[in-house]
Order: C-alpha cells, then sequence, then structure tokens
C-alpha cells in the first residue's frame, strides 16, 4: 500500500490548471516544470495538448468545467517537441508557437479573466518560443 501526506478535503481552489501532452517520455519534464510552479493544480492530460485545445471543442468545455469547479488564476499549456498528435513539422519552434498562440487566444476568448503561460519542452530543457 502506498501512504501520502493528508489531503485537504476542504480546499476546493486551485492556483493552476496545466494542460500536457500523455507522451510518457516527457513525463519527468512535465512534473519538473509543474514542480517549479510552486502552485496548487488541476491538470488536464490530452495528447497534443495546445492542438487538443484548438481542433477538440470538448477540451475548452473541460476547460470551463475545472474553471467553474476550482477558479484557479492561470494556465500553463504545454507542448514537447516530436509529438505523434502534430505528426511531421519541419520547425518545431514554428509548427508548435502558432499553435499555442491560437490554443491561448482561445481559452483566453472564452476566460478573459485568465493568464495562460505556453511552454515548449524540448529534450534538454524548455525552448523559448
Amino acid at each position: 500500500m502506498i501512504s501520502y501526506p493528508p489531503i485537504d478535503m476542504h480546499k476546493k481552489k486551485s492556483e493552476a490548471l496545466v494542460i500536457h501532452c500523455a507522451d510518457p517520455r516527457f513525463q519527468p519534464a512535465y512534473r519538473h516544470v509543474i514542480d517549479s510552479l510552486n502552485k496548487y493544480i488541476d491538470l488536464l492530460v490530452s495528447p497534443g495538448a495546445s492542438k487538443a485545445v484548438v481542433d477538440d471543442k470538448n477540451k475548452l468545455e473541460y476547460i470551463k468545467l475545472l474553471y467553474g469547479l476550482h477558479q484557479f488564476d492561470e494556465v500553463h499549456v504545454m507542448d514537447h517537441v516530436e509529438c505523434g498528435a502534430f505528426g511531421p513539422v519541419d520547425d518545431e519552434t514554428k509548427a508548435h508557437g502558432k499553435m499555442l498562440e491560437q490554443a491561448t487566444s482561445k481559452i483566453k476568448a472564452a476566460l478573459p479573466e485568465l493568464k495562460v503561460f505556453p511552454h515548449l519542452l524540448g529534450e534538454k530543457g524548455e525552448i523559448s518560443l
């Protein structure tokens, strides 16, 4: 049996929503970025992260549902290089930058009070957009 610190069952408000891809290669990188935020978070995992937000109308509904439940102040969308959901791309930074920008716009249009932070994770660290 695994034990963990007690859970505060009365704490409902989170500070941030993190949306990241399901790719297992990047789990340590996601965890590192999440830990560096040092925030109480909601988590939404979906192949393609930003692409899922842009292409799948249900993702925005999930974001709005989570916001209604937990009133976070910010959203962090984490893409990674060589993402299967994106398929082959000629320029990782350009392709992900464009999709992260579209996802940011879509989230802010639906929930303008939120701050949205795009991230692109590479093999050796976060890539500047």
